[in-house]
């Protein structure tokens, strides 16, 4: 069975971390280990079976020290799990691992018909991240403005 790596950065506030604990406890159902950036957020909010990473503010550094630390672990069909803070499984996980593929996420057409997958919730195997050269960074979007939580892949791995 694969191994689900959980990834969330916090900011400045424990109240979705709670939550969100909650629903991954209740629907978490595979072998899993579960990194959590943190930010302005007391270490004791944590549970000892997480790991914490401190950063600074920059969201999309964040994601990238998260997977970082997870892909050190994974074996190429583990599995990452990239989670807003605010966001949580609300069935199963196994029943998604069982019907994904390679690659699952949101798909943001309301910023200008983004295509990339946003880390708000994308799951994705090991394998398929390292392959593809992906990276969490800052984007510009088509009216220059920036965009700091966008997960964006190597273009030249794709094509």
């Amino acid at each position: 069975m694969s191994h689900l790596f959980v990834l969330s950065a916090h900011y400045r506030s424990e109240f979705w971390l709670h939550i969100q604990r909650r629903y991954l406890d209740a629907y978490v159902d595979v072998p899993s280990t579960r990194i959590f950036g943190m930010c302005g957020v007391r270490s004791s909010a944590f549970s000892p079976n997480e790991t914490i990473i401190e950063y600074a503010g920059d969201h999309s550094i964040a994601l990238d020290k998260l997977a970082g630390a997870a892909l050190e672990q994974a074996h190429d069909d583990d599995f990452l799990l990239f989670l807003d803070s605010d966001a949580f499984p609300i069935s199963p996980v196994s029943k998604m691992l069982k019907n994904v593929g390679e690659m699952a996420a949101v798909q943001r057409l309301e910023n200008l018909g983004d295509q990339q997958p946003h880390p708000c919730f994308t799951l994705v195997t090991a394998r398929t991240f390292r392959n593809l050269g992906a990276r969490l960074r800052v984007l510009e979007s088509v009216w220059g403005e920036q965009c700091d939580h966008i997960l964006a892949f190597t273009v030249a791995r794709i094509s």
